[in-house]
């Protein structure tokens, strides 16, 4: 595991590179790291802590494996330059509350059928995301803003 905050406010950390074996990434263990730019989350982790890599203004790429099952509350918000992201096909179950919250560059897209549970204002403040098409089966609360249609299929 990467502990709870083990490196937040690493404000000169640009990249990181997370081994197979960490299973979980720890509260805040990223959070403020202001100059990461990418993050590829293995499969071996299993769960991304609440805050984990929030307020990363700089974070423009991020890759969530296959293996990841919980992305955690507010695991990626304030990320703000936030482009591009590549979520598991069948092994992510849950995006936590406020998530991605204002992640303003954050993109239109899907996400996978295999998202059971996606928390209360987990996408609220992306004002790029236009749309989003999930499974019909996926249980949301107010995730997402007035102005993104929801597409279910």
């Amino acid at each position: 595991a990467i502990g709870d905050f083990a490196f937040g406010g690493c404000t000169s950390l640009q990249s990181v590179t997370i081994p197979d074996s960490v299973t979980y990434i720890g509260t805040s263990a990223f959070e403020g790291c202001s100059s990461l730019q990418k993050v590829t989350i293995p499969g071996g982790v299993k769960e991304i802590g609440d805050h984990a890599f929030d307020s990363c203004i700089n974070l423009t790429d991020l890759t969530i494996s296959e293996g990841v099952e919980a992305i955690g509350d507010f695991a990626f918000g304030g990320c703000t330059r936030l482009e591009n992201f590549m979520l598991p096909d069948y092994s992510l179950s849950r995006i936590g509350e406020f998530a991605f919250v204002e992640c303003t560059s954050l993109g239109s897209g899907g996400l996978p059928d295999s998202v059971v549970t996606i928390g209360e204002g987990a996408f609220r403040g992306c004002s790029n995301m236009t749309y989003i098409s999930l499974s019909s089966e996926t249980r949301t609360a107010n995730a997402f803003d007035e102005n993104t249609t929801v597409t279910r299929r």
